[in-house]
């Protein structure tokens, strides 16, 4: 498959309200753009700049510039400025705007107990957002925390938390604000799109599908089953989060039936397929009153002590294995699941997850030792980010969190390479599992 940069996907990018300039196309040399239910959605560029950096200069993609692609809303938040193989590099990397929005709203705040549903729709209309709510999704009693040193919760944070609290999807459907459960959306009527495919065999197949889908069933994960289908029809730029995928066939065995699209990544190359990756309708389950991260406007010298504490043995983890390679299992070398189950046995405390890193969010196991939080709330260091299927060539990815930069995680991670420390975009996070107990 070619990997040359689509041009004329490139110039339907507008910066500002005005097209990407014909030199800013010439120059770019990387762009990926992905949206998912349980990540914010976020547009990377890469650009070759000049021996006197005339792009960096320019300041026409600075932070707060907006980028619109496709009916998405994004805006620039970060820059990295690096020296390349031909010269400087310039990446910008630009989220949702509309989740940017929400992040800056911070400051303590109660809402007291409240409707769920009327909440969340009232929330998405303040940033200028359409609404998909799920109706009768119960009361909660919400609360903005009071800002403490660094952590700044925000009502992004409350929303992905109300989220979890509520048993539902939580995404984007361009400037759609969807909040609702899986099932309730597969059977509903509202924008989205069914992508009705077969597949007879190796050869004979719908002519929109980039091959054979790829399968995977584990009775031990959550969900059990993942289906990726690869789209190269001219209308696959379409496919969103929530759209219905049904996939019928002579060989399709268990492959059969409807799915619901999770998350999708859209190539800016020239003949690259868009990746979806899709599970079937089944709800997140609920978490356990009191295990789920909650908003809280208390904090305390016990809180922060217990902080202190686990930051100091996370410092001398890295230190331990930082450069080393970690093979755990003695089975496909040195993975990125070897080196955060070495982390999750000798600091965590906890048992063997078995599986691949996509597996890890969701495991019994490990959700004995850690509470999940959701992928737009603030990381804390040794959190365990955990990527889905878009990552790892469709095994996922899982590293330890020693900062959360905003657009990107500072990370502990392996595979390529041993242990090493290496800054994570957030495209494609399930979420962070958080230990429950003080690290030390």
């Amino acid at each position: 498959m070619a990997t040359t940069l689509n041009k004329n996907m490139l110039m339907n990018i507008r910066v500002t309200g005005k097209g990407l300039q014909a030199d800013l196309v010439d120059s770019c040399t990387k762009a990926t753009f992905s949206t998912a239910c349980d990540a914010v959605t976020e547009m990377s560029l890469t650009f070759q700049d000049s021996m006197d950096l005339a792009i960096f200069r320019s300041g026409v993609l600075a932070s707060g510039a907006t980028v619109s692609y496709g009916g998405w809303s994004m805006v620039a938040r970060t820059q990295d400025l690096a020296s390349g193989n031909a010269g400087p590099q310039l990446t910008i990397k630009a989220p949702s705007l509309f989740v940017e929005r929400l992040r800056g709203q911070v400051g303590e705040k109660a809402w007291g107990r409240v409707d769920v549903s009327a909440w969340v729709a009232g929330v998405a209309a303040g940033v200028g957002m359409k609404t998909l709510v799920q109706p009768g999704l119960g009361q909660q009693t919400l609360v903005r925390a009071k800002p403490e040193g660094d952590n700044r919760e925000s009502t992004w944070d409350v929303l992905t938390s109300a989220a979890t609290q509520a048993g539902v999807w939580l995404f984007e459907y361009g400037n759609i604000l969807v909040f609702a459960k899986p099932s309730w959306l597969i059977k509903t009527t509202w924008a989205r799109r069914s992508w009705d495919l077969w597949w007879d065999n190796w050869s004979s197949y719908s002519d929109g599908m980039g091959g054979m889908p790829k399968y995977s069933k584990d009775p031990n994960s959550n969900p059990g089953e993942t289906l990726t289908v690869r789209l190269v029809s001219p209308d696959a730029d379409q496919a969103r989060p929530g759209d219905a995928v049904v996939l019928t066939g002579k060989a399709v065995g268990a492959m059969k039936g409807t799915w619901i699209v999770k998350s999708v990544d859209y190539p800016m190359t020239v003949a690259g397929a868009v990746t979806l990756a899709c599970v079937r309708p089944v709800d997140p389950t609920i978490p356990p009153e009191g295990t789920a991260e909650k908003s809280t406007a208390t904090g305390g010298t016990k809180t922060a002590q217990a902080a202190t504490a686990g930051s100091a043995a996370v410092d001398r983890y890295v230190t331990s294995v930082n450069g080393k390679s970690i093979d755990v299992d003695g089975a496909y070398g040195a993975q990125c699941v070897d080196l955060v189950q070495h982390y999750f046995t000798n600091v965590v405390g906890g048992g063997n997850v078995f599986g691949n890193g996509k597996d890890w969010y969701n495991n019994s196991t490990a959700l004995a030792a850690c509470t999940q939080v959701a992928a737009g709330a603030a990381a804390r260091k040794g959190d365990i980010a955990c990527y889905g299927p878009s990552h790892g060539g469709g095994y996922g990815h899982v590293a330890i969190v020693l900062d959360d930069l905003g657009g990107s995680l500072k990370t502990l991670t392996q595979n390529p390479g041993p242990a090493h420390i290496e800054n994570l975009g957030k495209a494609g996070l399930m979420g962070y599992l958080r230990p429950k107990k003080a690290l030390t």
